[in-house]
């Protein structure tokens, strides 16, 4: 009895997770077509393209384990295997392909000194970094879920700013500097801390990238019409 209500909880989760995750993608694919759709069509893009894009990665884990566990009780109980089971089955490996033609993979973590551009707002969140070019480690795009009509655009990572600062370097406290018609300020900064990504951060998740800052080692103030920030500490 307890197998068969696992395999029927298998069966809803893999049913739908596949749902979900494929109204994701192709909310995505039509953000990308957004001046050629209705306006309708793109509320559901927004919707599920837009800020849905955030839950892509946990998606697509989730459909990988529950179909691995539907392989495994078929494999061990023959006597559960059904015609919806392998209907359910076939519309999770369907959704997994797509999911991974579309680009996703799980995100990874880099952790060591970045330099770069930071964007730094007291109205206006979350707070950016814009990381320098490194030719010996270059970023990846990734599926670029969301953002396919601005995939020429900087890679831009997504920072979460702990009230107390990094050892007493809180943003607002750095060096004054122009800030733009926003009220944003931008410096130029090499910082310790950890990378991950690519996937789809902040709220909504519009950016590629996640860092994570555990010390600032430097903090120049920057003009923002400056448009070479890396040359103050070299392209690296």
């Amino acid at each position: 009895m307890r197998d068969r209500r696992v395999a029927a909880f298998l069966v809803l989760a893999i049913e739908a997770l596949s749902l979900l995750l494929m109204l994701v993608l192709a909310g995505s694919a039509l953000l990308g077509l957004r001046e050629r759709i209705p306006k309708w069509v793109e509320g559901f893009a927004r919707t599920f393209g837009g800020l849905g894009t955030g839950l892509v990665w946990p998606l697509f884990a989730l459909l990988s384990v529950a179909l691995a566990g539907a392989v495994l009780v078929a494999a061990l109980r023959p006597d559960l295997r059904s015609g919806r089971r392998a209907f359910t089955v076939a519309l999770g490996v369907a959704a997994w392909i797509a999911a991974v033609v579309d680009g996703v993979r799980p995100p990874m973590s880099r952790t060591g000194v970045f330099t770069g551009e930071y964007a730094y707002s007291t109205a206006m969140h979350p707070d950016l970094f814009i990381p320098c070019r490194d030719p010996a480690r270059p970023l990846s795009r990734g599926a670029g879920l969301g953002l396919r009509h601005i995939q020429d655009g900087p890679l831009m990572a997504v920072v979460q700013v702990p009230g107390r600062g990094w050892h007493g370097s809180h943003p607002g406290n750095w060096p004054s500097t122009t800030s733009d018609s926003h009220g944003g300020l931008y410096f130029t900064v090499r910082v310790r801390g950890t990378l991950t990504g690519p996937g789809n951060y902040g709220f909504p998740p519009a950016f590629p990238y996640r860092l994570r800052i555990d010390s600032v080692l430097h903090v120049a103030p920057r003009h923002p019409a400056d448009d070479r920030p890396c040359e103050t500490y070299g392209d690296r």
